[in-house]
């Protein structure tokens, strides 16, 4: 690849008489979409802008509607509809039969329409069916396609007119992962869950929901809750306290009926496979990590077996006591084998089963599973001290996917020796440690809350049994299922005194402890510390008291509705088996303190997450796991259908879109969609991390004209690129020094290729690019309509429209100096003729060659070295902005090798200082530039 660096506009000028004035309309004053809010087509010309004069959100602007029918000689102007609480961009889709404005107001997305060309509008107010959802973009977008509605839209975690709020503190345009995520802030018995004292959150909150407070014991604020960063619901907030105060609860801000952020999908089609390749429901993994490596062991539920225990008044029986009757049920046992162990350094793992997890982890990783995730011990980060936060830590980072549910694991027996173990237990003050993201992704399909995903603990609420015991010489089993009645009724619940359960002491059953029989099951279990987000469809419990007010047992323990139980001896009543003088009793691990059943929580924002640390490789359609970034969806009787979405994680930057007949491009930041009708192509791999797009055209032929933006070096670079038509392939790219981004490109009707570029001393100059290096100069225009030191050439706009061959259309957006990105900024619109040559020139090839000057900027002599390939007959010369020259360099030192060393000591051709300002050099052989470079002289 070739690059053409610096302003080879200005070296072509050369000999160029001067530059025509370009005569400036100003159209008004506000917000400005560019080129998705301008429309131009012989002549008639349309534009739309939201007046408001500030970059207050609160303030209310309107919708200015702008058009003329004579080329742009004379304007007529409409105020469409005010817009209150953002700064919205409006945007445009003109057609001689309908007009189309979409813009935001708060976070409603609003369409207005026209079937007058522009004389009425409709609006939301007038049809509600223009009210089309929310929406945190600036700049939403609709057309109308062979009859049917399409919208090309952003979907944002955040409102994009504040995105600087939600980025990392050391990189502004990575957006931060909410801290905690809920689609439905309720609990998994569809009742309300309450933020209170206890709750200290310094992350971002999301819930697709109403959320509910309290004041309710402990905390720093007086008994209600603290959220330090913002809190984004899609409902609004319930006080059970009654009147709450906002300012002192809610210290980043409160946003309610936000748009919905749409729960993530899984990343099962880009992952690795551990495990068998396809789900099975009695399958577990047990995955092991040890640093970048992980040993995986696979356990499989055996078939269902039948078992019948008979019951007896007294057991053990005396004699041959005949049974009372028999208890019939199923059992099944689980059976381990070593399955595998391999390599998991930066990769994306998934599990088509049930996955047991823990480990140290090294690198990135991913582990995901199409069944309920088991931690079984702590997740750890090999670079981060256990106990410590993670921030200082880039190297290592954990996200743990389920599309069921994720469980703390009470106990399993270990696969490798047999042992019984509580692996997420401990005492106080140390904390269980969770250095992962978690995402509970389980959405039940008929609405059954206790389907959904939530982050929990295993097994609610812990009842004593009688282990297996050896009496008298023989050893006895399953000994309570020989006392009580199974299942439960109402004439035969656990509760009731029984000649074997003379002190009503709830028993428990295998099927609900997964170590069952345990003499002393654990009640309170320690401290959880997690770092990283939480993000679960519901609110999942990891403490609760002994007994469930919400579903009370009534005597009879129905576990799958009431999740608790029923009450449970307190660790301070004692029950001794009066057979077998066994003890009997519930207890709190050993050091954990408490009087409920679960865990204790600390949740921690882990800063260091961004939501691209989420995106899955190849995540680049309605699969991904992110449901975030530019969505192009068609409009139906039943609602919107979203046909395509290219993942966007990033700040937002910029977004633009062009059409010609049945195709389209569409862009967002770097990324690229070319859309043949509904067929989407991504042709991102063109222009990924080469800068921001602020303008593309469509060729007849089908090809794709680029034009990008990036800082290299703290100096701007403007790239125009050519894409292949079909392919989005690369065919050449350009390269230059800008000085803002008053640039864009054009295509004419017959195929020729265009380059308006803006120089900060007031000129426009416009460029023949052809495919064949090189450039030709078509037209200088002299515009100067501003102030220098009052406007921010870096976020100003340029959009330039080709009307045909020999017309085009200039639209200015000069945006005001001020705090912040969300300046207004004046637009102005000029139509001028151009003149283009038939052919394109025949430009020779350009030897390498390299400029160099130093110092630069210089109050002296400066040094200038020209490198090439091989000594060859050149001239080096020296232009002002206007293009012209103003010194040819000589009496250069040179070497065999090809390097020329001239000096330049600020006179001209004439010997005459010259005054301090910005220049070029140009190096060139044979009449072809060879390169050129931009200098500096200072007084």
């Amino acid at each position: 690849m070739r690059t053409i660096t610096a302003m080879l506009a200005i070296l072509l000028l050369a000999g160029l008489a001067g530059a025509q004035t370009l005569p400036l309309t100003d159209l008004g004053t506000g917000h400005f979409s560019g080129g998705m809010g301008i429309y131009a087509s012989g002549d008639t010309l349309a534009l739309v802008y939201n007046n408001k004069p500030d970059n207050d959100p609160s303030t209310t602007g309107m919708i200015v509607f702008r058009k003329s029918t004579d080329g742009g000689a004379t304007w007529n102007s409409v105020n469409v509809a005010p817009s209150q609480n953002c700064l919205t961009q409006p945007t445009l889709h003109y057609s001689a039969s309908e007009i189309i404005i979409t813009y935001a107001s708060g976070f409603d997305r609003l369409i207005a329409r026209s079937l007058d060309g522009g004389v009425n509008w409709q609006t939301w107010q007038d049809d509600p069916a223009l009210n089309t959802g929310r929406t945190f973009e600036n700049s939403p977008f609709t057309e109308r396609r062979d009859s049917q509605l399409k919208t090309a839209d952003l979907l944002l975690p955040y409102p994009e007119y504040a995105q600087a709020a939600y980025c990392q503190p050391d990189d502004p345009e990575e957006l931060q992962v909410p801290q905690i995520f809920t689609d439905n802030d309720r609990s998994v018995n569809d009742t309300q869950l309450y933020y209170q004292g206890t709750d200290e959150i310094s992350g971002v909150v999301r819930a697709n929901s109403d959320i509910w407070i309290r004041q309710a014991g402990g905390g720093i604020n007086n008994g209600w809750p603290t959220f330090h960063a913002p809190v984004i619901i899609f409902g609004e907030v319930h006080s059970a306290s009654g009147a709450y105060p906002e300012d002192q609860i809610f210290l980043g801000g409160l946003i309610e009926n936000a748009p919905d952020l749409e729960i993530f999908g899984s990343p099962r089609h880009t992952a690795q496979t551990v495990g068998p390749a396809y789900y099975d429901p009695d399958r577990i993994m047990l995955v092991d990590v040890n640093g970048t490596g992980y040993t995986a062991y696979m356990g499989m539920l055996t078939e269902p077996e039948t078992v019948q225990i008979p019951v007896y008044a007294s057991y053990p029986p005396a004699g041959t006591a005949d049974p009372l009757y028999y208890n019939s049920f199923t059992v099944r046992d689980t059976v381990w084998s070593f399955y595998s162990m391999g390599s998991c350094a930066n990769s994306t793992n998934f599990v088509h089963s049930k996955l047991w997890i823990k480990g140290n982890f090294y690198s990135r990783q991913t582990w995901a599973a199409a069944d309920t995730i088991y931690l079984v011990g702590s997740i750890t980060l090999a670079n981060t001290p256990v106990g410590q936060a993670p921030t200082d830590n880039q190297t290592d980072f954990v996200n743990l996917i389920s599309e069921k549910s994720i469980l703390l694991k009470y106990g399993y027996c270990n696969p490798v020796d047999s042992l019984r173990r509580h692996p997420f237990c401990g005492s106080d003050p140390g904390v269980l440690p969770i250095y992962a993201n978690l995402f509970a992704l389980g959405k039940s399909p008929n609405n059954d809350p206790r389907k959904d995903g939530v982050f929990t603990f295993e097994y609610q609420h812990p009842h004593p049994s009688v282990p297996a015991y050896n009496y008298n010489g023989t050893l006895y089993d399953n000994i309570d299922l020989h006392r009580y009645r199974y299942p439960q009724e109402p004439g035969f619940p656990w509760a009731t005194t029984s000649p074997g359960n003379p002190q009503n002491l709830k028993i428990d059953l295998p099927w609900y402890n997964p170590l069952w029989p345990e003499r002393t099951p654990y009640l309170e279990r320690g401290t959880i510390k997690v770092w990283g987000s939480i993000f679960q469809n519901r609110r999942g419990f990891l403490h609760r008291p002994y007994y469930d007010v919400e579903w009370p047992s009534n005597g009879v323990w129905d576990p799958p509705q009431d999740l608790c139980g029923g009450s449970s001896s307190p660790a301070q009543v004692q029950h001794v088996d009066p057979v077998l003088g066994i003890e009997l009793i519930n207890v709190n691990y050993p050091g954990a303190t408490g009087s409920g059943v679960g865990y204790k929580k600390q949740h921690a924002h882990d800063p260091r997450h961004n939501l691209s640390d989420l995106q899955m490789e190849a995540d680049i359609d309605v699969q991904s796991m992110l449901k975030l970034g530019l969505a192009l969806c068609r409009q139906t009787a039943t609602g919107s259908e979203r046909y395509h979405l290219r993942p966007q994680l990033r700040r937002t930057r910029s977004k633009d879109l062009t059409r010609l007949g049945d195709h389209a491009l569409y862009s967002v930041n770097d990324l690229l969609l070319f859309a043949a009708g509904d067929e989407v192509s991504d042709w991102s791999a063109s222009t990924e991390s080469e800068g921001l797009i602020r303008g593309m055209e469509l060729a007849p032929d089908g090809s794709a004209l680029i034009c990008q933006y990036r800082y290299e070096d703290q100096q701007l670079r403007l790239k125009v690129s050519k894409l292949a038509a079909t392919t989005g392939s690369l065919v050449w790219e350009r390269d230059y020094q800008a000085c803002s981004q008053l640039n864009d490109i054009a295509i004419l009707p017959n195929g020729q290729q265009l380059l308006a570029k803006y120089e900060d001393n007031g000129y426009l100059w416009l460029w023949l690019l052809t495919d064949a290096p090189g450039e030709q100069l078509v037209r200088v225009w002299e515009t100067d309509p501003y102030t220098p030191d009052q406007i921010d050439l870096a976020g100003s706009r340029l959009v330039l429209k080709a009307i045909n061959d020999e017309t085009a259309d200039i639209f200015l957006w000069l945006r005001v100096h001020g705090n912040g990105e969300n300046q207004p900024g004046t637009v102005f619109h000029a139509r001028s003729t151009i003149t283009v040559p038939v052919s394109d020139p025949v430009v020779p090839p350009v030897p390498e060659a390299r400029l160099s000057a130093w110092p630069n900027p210089a109050s002296g002599q400066m040094n200038i070295k020209l490198e090439l390939s091989s000594p060859m007959p050149h001239q080096v010369e020296i232009y002002n902005l206007r293009g012209q020259r103003i010194r040819t360099l000589s009496s250069a030192v040179s070497n065999a090798s090809g390097e020329y060393e001239y000096l330049w000591n600020g006179l001209d051709q004439s010997g005459k200082s010259v005054g301090a300002g910005v220049f070029f050099l140009r190096a060139s052989a044979d009449g072809v530039t060879l390169s050129t470079k931009r200098i500096c002289r200072v007084r």
